[in-house]
């Protein structure tokens, strides 16, 4: 059960929902603090909109609001400067990977910011994501350094050969970016045994990634990468639930299920928007996809209020978080992708 501090929190950070009654007991927490559990979670923009809406200022003290504001205001500009940047910096990338006959996906930040939200600036993200073919791997890595990316490496590779991304870096007017090249949205060899994403798994048979093939990437990503710790990327499933809310292509999910191991993940997904964000839609598409409820014990590794309060952890938390992901990595095998995109020195793209 949400406390109603937690549930107003919520609702602040909910691009398309109305403000929740009481919603004073957010004035319970300073101005500074309240501002480091929304950056901590990555809805700091959202909070900023929804702060300066009529609806909200009315049920909010002027002084504790005036000043949230202020606070967040210099990084949400920040924020949408380096994301413009970013942007143009993705798309102009994936332009020539194309011209080079190389099939790409600019994935989970710029697209679900441009696809998701009302308006783009509400959904921040720090770095460009693409996802490129294993075959094609080797080739995408020379178009960024031609493209003038520089290679990050500092002596041997993660994981050597078999991790499934490589990170570059380039400038944009003197503004540093980042920039992740993807084989597989799994980046750890170890769990790719059980779950596993690439290019074509998530596109349609036509190479679009539909609402649906964002639904299994932002969920796979959500929880291998980051054992949904932050609320950014839950609130990313809740707006894509939205859309499937109408209707979804549940053959095309089914098919994916066993092929990428994704069961528990989504499992996992659809519980946790019921239960932050009651949320019908998360409940049908978890029965209709055929998933088993997750068991008292998987829902008691990774639980809304551990989530809630992940700004804060405790070293149980942490704990148990490393255990969802242990568990993902005991998860029924998949066919495994061999790939190795580098030499056994480390590779290199020079």
């Amino acid at each position: 059960m949400l406390s109603n501090a937690d549930a107003a929190f919520l609702r602040l950070c909910d691009p398309e929902s109305g403000p929740p009654l009481p919603a004073a007991v957010l004035t319970r927490h300073t101005p500074s603090s309240f501002c480091q559990r929304a950056i901590f979670h990555g809805v700091h923009s959202l909070v900023l909109h929804n702060l300066q809406t009529p609806a909200w200022q009315a049920l909010l003290e002027e002084s504790w609001t005036i000043e949230v504001i202020r606070q967040l205001k210099p990084l949400v500009r920040s924020d949408k400067i380096r994301s413009l940047a970013l942007r143009a910096r993705g798309r102009s990338i994936c332009q020539d990977l194309r011209a080079g006959g190389i099939p790409v996906l600019l994935m989970k930040g710029a697209d679900f910011a441009d696809h998701l939200y009302p308006r783009p600036e509400l959904r921040s993200f720090t770095d460009v994501d693409l996802l490129v073919r294993p075959r094609d791997f080797q080739a995408a890595a020379q178009v960024l350094i031609k493209s003038g990316c520089e290679h990050q490496t500092s002596g041997p590779l993660k994981h050597s050969a078999a991790y499934g991304e490589e990170l570059f870096t380039t400038s944009v007017g003197g503004l540093a970016l980042r920039l992740e090249l993807h084989w597989n949205l799994v980046n750890s060899p170890a769990l790719q045994k059980t779950v596993s994403a690439t290019l074509d798994d998530l596109v349609d048979e036509t190479g679009n990634l539909t609402v649906e093939g964002r639904l299994l990437l932002a969920a796979i990503h959500a929880g291998t990468g980051h054992q949904f710790d932050r609320l950014k990327f839950l609130l990313d499933l809740r707006q894509i639930v939205r859309r499937l809310e109408a209707q979804a292509d549940l053959d095309w999910l089914r098919s994916r299920l066993e092929r990428t191991g994704s069961r528990q993940v989504l499992a996992t997904t659809f519980e946790l928007l019921e239960a932050l964000f009651g949320c019908p839609a998360a409940a049908r598409l978890h029965r209709d996809l055929g998933l088993r409820p997750s068991t008292r014990f998987w829902r008691s590794v990774l639980s809304p209020a551990l989530l809630l309060r992940s700004h804060r952890p405790r070293l149980a938390d942490t704990m148990r978080k490393n255990l969802y992901r242990q568990l993902l990595k005991r998860s029924p095998s998949i066919t495994p992708i061999t790939m190795y995109p580098f030499t056994a020195e480390g590779g290199d793209f020079s």
